[in-house]
């Protein structure tokens, strides 16, 4: 597994890092540091129908050592479906789920997924952790 580091500076300064892999290893490895605490949190693995069949038991398998529990979302695939109606399907998965600021959404896949994903944890409970495996 290989990482970079991607700074952004506006209103201050931040870096990103990213890792380049193969398979949810290197990921699994990242997320077991402490800092990550993901023993205290429940994560939840967001995709499409067509990219969570194919990746989601994998990576929720992977995370399942590490986490308190994992949990996966799907949306309709399909730009048309990128509308706040599938968003407020996902609110309403993590409300009657009891998720909280201090869990963890991992988006799986890109596009809309990214998208939709990356939106509802700035926006769920005034933002939650996120990260993004295209």
């Amino acid at each position: 597994m290989n990482t970079a580091s991607l700074a952004v500076s506006h209103h201050g300064s931040f870096a990103y890092e990213i890792l380049f892999g193969e398979d949810f290893r290197g990921l699994q490895d990242k997320l077991s540091e402490n800092s990550f605490r993901l023993r205290q949190r429940r994560v939840l693995i967001v995709s499409d129908g067509n990219v969570l069949p194919l990746y989601g038991n994998a990576l929720s398998e992977s995370l399942a050592p590490l986490a308190k529990e994992v949990v996966q979302y799907a949306f309709i695939p399909g730009e048309e479906h990128k509308q706040l109606d599938a968003l407020s399907g996902l609110y309403a998965f993590l409300i009657d789920h009891r998720f909280d600021r201090h869990d963890l959404l991992i988006a799986l896949g890109g596009g809309v997924v990214g998208d939709m994903c990356g939106f509802a944890a700035a926006s769920y409970l005034r933002g939650v952790d996120y990260i993004q495996i295209p």
